[in-house]
């Protein structure tokens, strides 16, 4: 049964890494496969943010997680965590056969407490007050995440440009810090840098099922030791720690002699294990009896602080600006900078390509964080893709009956860029486009038939503002022998009211026949951007205003 829980572990392991590079690379349809995305919204961080947000799924994973550590200890970073496993491959890489390491490769290292209670108390200090960043950019969830969709979804896709070139190099950088520590010392990042494993590892100190010597059963052959890729097992004192055990369960099954069990047993309040290394009469150096960890008190701090973070308030972040749009779901640009961990599974399953990766667009804080870029695409009104598959709850999922009439932003027309308005060109693009909401609207640009045309200047006396002159046609001479005058229509200035049109009845010289221009209502608008990505005139006739508090507009409006 013991050698067996390593090959369960292996398998839950490749099921789980198989779907979140799967899901990642966007070829699931969210609708119709949205129960295989139950593997990002069992991670820590999500479900942490998403427990922030009221989300009652990510209250129950959150939960779950806990009552697992408290249980088993930090099984979580084995069996569930993307990073983890990832380090666990390039580990096993690193040591094809661990029953020939020697010295260094297979001691039991001190436990670095120092620095991961400094990193984790920052971590979750700057969570407290509403600055996700430090823990986005530690959190192994959101690094493995943000590899996935910027390297590995374009390399399978083919489909390259959705992150700058060198956004991708940052993140290959945040991804290979941990896989080289891997290759080289263990879980070396696991159990000093990574806020999640520093958290776990202090609730694991208490968990009653994890790995423990029998010293009556051991024969020190240092099998366990060999296989332990977190260097967590310390023969002399006969004991693991439980803060540094991933519950990967390779020493367990590795042991010849079956000296390690997954109990805790105690006896008249001390515990065999403790006993046998108290009674040994064997030397034990100094340096191995130096406290391996951070003290209960400590940590116990640590973790109130990480823990205590789901119940504070919101804090608004300094200096925040609707300077992008942000998807729907979203509720505002403040609420998706403090929940969203940038991991891209929003922009991976968009089928428009309309939601790129930040760089400076929502500042600092948003780095790799989704907008819209309406010069890539457009939001369809018939997709809710990236509320359905946020894992952290940053995009609360909406139907898409609700979708539809939540309001992100809104076009404002600019009459001087638009080619019919300023050129008299033909292209109505924009109005090709079936505007979800009606906000979009032809009006009847007038353009003159120059055979039809005999020079009364009745239009241009009956024009209200002011946007048409006669000009002499060289050339060409009326009837009674005066100079030809053609009018000529100052799109700048005309408003399309027809009153040139009308002037023009019995001749039929003006007509708006062939010229479409686009008129928009901004109070019904909900910003999805499909007329402005349709418009080809530089710049754009039709621009996205973003709002910084989405609104929810009414079918009537």
């Amino acid at each position: 049964m013991m050698s067996s829980l390593k090959w369960i572990r292996r398998v839950v392991a490749a099921v789980v890494l198989l779907l979140f590079v799967v899901s990642l690379l966007g070829v699931l349809a969210p609708a119709e496969y949205s129960w295989l995305y139950w593997v990002e919204k069992v991670q820590f961080a999500p479900a942490l943010l998403g427990a922030l947000s009221g989300s009652v799924w990510a209250c129950v994973a959150l939960g779950c997680l806990l009552v697992l550590t408290l249980l088993f200890g930090r099984v979580y970073c084995s069996w569930l965590c993307p990073l983890g496993i990832m380090q666990d491959i390039v580990n096993r890489m690193a040591r094809p056969r661990p029953e020939k390491l020697k010295g260094a490769q297979m001691r039991f290292t001190p436990n670095h407490w120092v620095l991961r209670l400094v990193v984790a108390s920052a971590v979750f200090v700057f969570l407290a007050v509403g600055c996700i960043m430090v823990f986005t950019w530690l959190d192994p969830y959101s690094i493995s995440s943000r590899f996935v969709a910027a390297v590995v979804n374009p390399i399978v896709s083919g489909e390259w440009g959705r992150y700058e070139p060198w956004l991708i190099v940052i993140i290959c950088l945040s991804i290979a810090v941990p896989l080289v520590m891997a290759f080289l010392y263990g879980r070396l990042y696991c159990n000093t840098i990574c806020p999640v494993g520093s958290l776990l590892g202090l609730i694991s100190r208490v968990a009653p099922f994890v790995p423990v010597i029998d010293a009556e059963k051991c024969g020190r052959c240092a099998g366990c030791m060999r296989r332990c890729k977190a260097h967590a097992i310390d023969l002399k004192n006969m004991r693991v720690d439980s803060t540094r055990c991933v519950g990967c369960y390779d020493c367990v099954s590795s042991c010849p002699k079956g000296a390690m069990s997954l109990c805790r047993k105690k006896a008249d309040g001390v515990s065999k294990v403790e006993k046998s290394a108290e009674e040994s009469p064997k030397p034990v150096d100094n340096t191995q009896d130096k406290p391996e960890c951070v003290s209960r008190r400590a940590f116990l701090g640590l973790g109130i602080t990480g823990l205590a973070t789901a119940a504070l308030p919101e804090v608004p972040t300094a200096g925040n600006t609707a300077a992008a749009a942000v998807p729907p779901g979203a509720g505002s640009v403040e609420r998706l900078l403090s929940r969203c961990t940038g991991c891209g599974l929003c922009m991976t399953t968009c089928p428009t390509n309309v939601l790129r990766p930040s760089f400076l667009a929502h500042g600092l804080s948003g780095l790799m964080k989704p907008y819209m870029d309406y010069t890539r695409g457009y939001c369809a009104p018939d997709c809710n893709a990236c509320s359905s598959v946020c894992p952290e709850g940053a995009l609360l999922p909406l139907s898409l009956a609700e979708k539809r009439f939540v309001k992100i932003g809104e076009v404002l027309f600019t009459q001087k860029n638009c080619r019919v308005w300023s050129r008299g060109e033909v292209c109505g693009k924009c109005l090709n486009v079936v505007c979800p909401t009606g906000a979009l609207a032809e009006v009847a640009a007038p353009s003159v038939d120059a055979e039809k045309c005999v020079g009364c200047r009745r239009c241009a006396r009956k024009c209200p503002h002011g946007a048409i002159s006669m000009v002499e046609v060289p050339g060409r001479v009326r009837a009674n022998g005066n100079p030809m005058l053609l009018p000529v229509i100052d799109y700048s200035k005309c408003e399309a009211c027809g009153e040139c049109i009308a002037a023009c009845r019995r001749h039929q010289a003006l007509d708006a026949l062939h010229l479409r221009a686009p008129k928009v209502d901004v109070s019904r608008c909900t910003g999805c951007g499909a007329c402005s990505h349709a418009c080809p005139a530089e710049p754009r006739a039709l621009q996205v205003t973003p709002c910084a508090e989405h609104k929810s507009l009414t079918p009537e409006a």
